[in-house]
């Protein structure tokens, strides 16, 4: 039983735009969420977004730009939602520029279809009764108030023209890329349907050669322990652009 549980989300691979990453002000809930997708939008207007690839799998979800590869446990995934043919989700990935946890990634689709399929594989891996327990925990512990979990904007067919026009009124329409790619949903065996393009220049990457993780049972059971960990000098999980280089030794870049 709990290898089939562990076999529940079959492995395939996503090309997609990266649109930015922001600090969550939630550890779930499409109220945390749907805010932050405009202001992603309006942000990823002023640069050409990262190309990525995403591949999800019963243990996680990888994120490949290049060469750098970050991985992201079942576990730290809390919250996905999707709207149209982005796909935003809610990582506990802690920052130590900014000391936050936690972060909004968003990702832009090559159709609705893709980023329907994207979103049924992260809610899989959120919908595990052994992360919504700990989630529970976590917003138990920390005071927050509890939030289902996200799930398709347009889902519920009475609210569907309400939320239609609403998304009208405060979401940009999708911007026109000078080059749309072919498909952004991989075959199973993991591989990317194309290598990603994403030039090391460009901020808010969502990948960063970090320190390994070689226990994956060292997952944080809250929120507050992670905060004590971390603050008190313990490796980080991401660096932002800037850090990167200095962790490197390689401060030529601009």
């Amino acid at each position: 039983m709990a290898l089939r549980l562990r076999k529940d989300v079959q492995k395939a691979s996503y090309y997609v735009w990266f649109l930015g990453a922001q600090e969550a002000k939630g550890l779930r809930g499409s109220r945390v969420l749907l805010p932050v997708i405009p202001r992603l939008i309006e942000r990823s207007k002023e640069h050409e977004p990262l190309k990525v690839t995403l591949q999800i799998s019963h243990k996680g979800l990888k994120i490949i730009q290049g060469s750098a590869k970050h991985f992201i446990p079942h576990g730290a995934i809390t919250c996905s939602v999707q709207t149209e043919d982005i796909v935003a989700c809610i990582l506990l990935l802690y920052n130590p520029a900014t000391k936050c946890p936690l972060h909004v990634h968003a990702y832009r689709c090559d159709s609705e279809a893709t980023a329907q399929a994207l979103h049924e594989q992260l809610q899989i891996l959120i919908n595990r009764a052994e992360n919504q327990k700990r989630f529970a925990e976590l917003e138990t512990r920390l005071g927050l108030p509890s939030q289902l979990t996200a799930s398709v904007v347009t889902a519920t067919p009475e609210r569907k023209h309400h939320q239609q026009h609403h998304q009208q009124q405060q979401m940009p329409r999708r911007f026109d890329s000078p080059r749309r790619f072919d498909s952004s949903h991989g075959s199973d065996t993991g591989t990317s349907t194309r290598e990603s393009e994403c030039s090391e220049e460009q901020q808010h990457s969502p990948t960063s050669p970090v320190s390994p993780i070689s226990n994956q049972s060292k997952l944080y059971d809250s929120l507050a322990a992670e905060l004590r960990e971390k603050l008190s000098g313990g490796v980080p999980l991401l660096l932002p652009a800037k850090d990167i280089d200095k962790a490197n030794g390689n401060d030529s870049r601009r």
